[in-house]
């Protein structure tokens, strides 16, 4: 907490996931990993096996706005 962690290809933090995964796959244990939906494919070809692209907040906040946009559409349309 509080420190600027340089992160991406070349950087400490990169070389201490690969490192993670490397032993991992040394003993014979999936490995998982949260990232982006745009570093999730890449995770995959590396290796990793659990892939965490989203918090179960965001996919209930996105299903919960879609839900809700037809009745919003159709009590706006009720004040005309």
């Amino acid at each position: 907490m509080g420190r600027n962690v340089k992160t991406g290809p070349g950087s400490e933090h990169e070389a201490m996931i690969q490192a993670a995964l490397g032993a991992g796959k040394k003993v014979g244990r999936a490995m998982g990993i949260k990232c982006n939906n745009e570093d999730g494919p890449q995770r995959v070809v590396e290796g990793f096996q659990f892939i965490g692209v989203a918090s179960d907040q965001a996919f209930m906040v996105k299903e919960s706005v879609a839900q809700l946009k037809p009745i919003r559409q159709a009590v706006a349309g009720m004040g005309k």
